[in-house]
């Protein structure tokens, strides 16, 4: 309860929020769903460059 409570005191995307819950429910610790996020931030700009 307490990681919802964060998430939404965060004011994440709806979205967001419902993908990091997922993650959790299959097992994901904390520590894993915060790197695959900044792995997939970092392809995005990746990405992006002109």
């Amino acid at each position: 309860m307490e990681l919802i409570q964060n998430l939404n005191e965060q004011q994440l995307d709806p979205q967001w929020v419902a993908l990091i819950l997922d993650a959790r429910d299959m097992g994901m610790s904390i520590d894993d769903i915060r790197r695959s996020l900044s792995n997939f931030q970092e392809a995005l700009s990746v990405m992006m460059l002109p």
